[in-house]
């Protein structure tokens, strides 16, 4: 593709770095023009898009009544959603969109992304379908499953896993341990670090609440694993593997990609149970077991942007076929070629501009 494509893009949720910079980075080469929203003004994203336009939250009942205003004046042909909400609100949208002529970039079926969105769903309903290899998982309401739960994962001779059903960015993880040095944990290390509590530490938080919505989950030992696909109705076309070599929760420091044939399976056959369409990110652990998933995100990663260096544009790939511009995308397959062990390391970079008001 050389040319541009005549179609106007609105990217959603436009300025979470770094995510919305790498979409932008991704499409900006193909299309006539990139358009914005985000809830928060940046300043910066207006050196990035063509228009930016303040939203609220998915949430809101004015919120699908400004996108379509937006993507009405700005002539949108398709929508990239960057966050799971506004993927759900889109998605129970879609015959608004269709009818407004305006296609939905990584549509799926609003029970997939239900599903994929709740760590314990995902769990079960995969569970349910045959996959063979899934953590050990216990929904969590209150203090007395948080105790049933603790027993059933071999606590206190094994550590475990709590984390909200739905939540994104490691909000809400703790790892449950016994013994842990709590001056350490509390005093020494960094706020992003701070992820461990013992069960009695657990139970005076979760106290002060009469119904919660968590999971508890076996800690899985292996190494770690961020695999970025792509496909089409329930068939995968690519699964490329990258594992996670330096970490905080919820975000990859640093990575390479690997052509790991068990966990391209794996993953695979997650993608063809979920029927799923467009990217997917699956986070992993590598046990002696085999792969075993922990999250499945239905949307872009922040470090999707990797598959592109190495040789694939899944950013582009998606907002073609759901163009419809089929057949250019399959060109651009049948061309690709990844190239393996390219590796990931992200750094902060400033950049100066002139500041201009929203």
């Amino acid at each position: 593709m050389k040319a541009k494509l005549d179609e106007n893009i609105l990217i959603t949720a436009c300025s979470i770095d770094p995510v919305g910079f790498n979409v932008i980075e991704s499409l900006r080469p193909y299309f006539k023009k990139l358009i914005g929203v985000d809830t928060n003004y940046k300043p910066i994203i207006k050196k990035f898009v063509d228009k930016f336009y303040l939203v609220p939250l998915a949430k809101d009942p004015s919120y699908i009544s400004l996108i379509l205003s937006i993507a009405k004046k700005n002539k949108i042909k398709a929508i990239f959603p960057l966050t799971i909400e506004e993927c759900l609100i889109l998605t129970k949208n879609i015959e608004i969109l269709k009818r407004n002529g305006i296609a939905l970039i990584n549509e799926n079926n609003l029970n997939t992304i239900k599903i994929c969105n709740d760590k314990y769903k995902s769990i079960t309903f995969l569970k349910k379908e045959g996959l063979e290899l899934v953590p050990s998982a216990h929904t969590v309401k209150n203090t007395y499953d948080l105790k049933n739960a603790a027993k059933f994962l071999k606590y206190p001779l094994k550590p475990f896993i709590i984390k909200p059903r739905i939540t994104h960015g490691s909000r809400g993880f703790k790892i449950i341990k016994k013994k842990y040095s709590r001056f350490e944990n509390h005093l020494m290390k960094k706020p992003t670090d701070n992820i461990y509590l013992n069960i009695n530490e657990l139970i005076s938080i979760f106290g002060e609440k009469k119904y919660l919505k968590f999971v508890a989950m076996e800690f899985l030992m292996g190494k770690d694993y961020s695999v970025y696909g792509y496909a089409r109705n329930g068939e995968p076309l690519y699964i490329i593997p990258m594992q996670r070599l330096s970490l905080l929760p919820g975000m990859s420091l640093s990575g390479l990609l690997e052509k790991n044939i068990e966990i391209i399976e794996y993953v695979s056959k997650i993608i063809r149970k979920l029927k799923y369409n467009g990217i997917i990110n699956v986070q992993l652990i590598l046990t002696k077991k085999g792969p075993q998933f922990y999250e499945i995100n239905p949307r872009i990663a922040a470090t999707t942007i990797i598959t592109k260096k190495a040789g694939v544009n899944l950013a582009l790939l998606a907002t073609l076929d759901a163009l419809g511009y089929k057949t250019y995308a399959d060109l651009l397959i049948k061309k690709s070629r990844i190239t393996w062990e390219t590796g990931l390391y992200r750094i902060h970079k400033e950049i100066m501009f002139k500041y201009e008001k929203g």
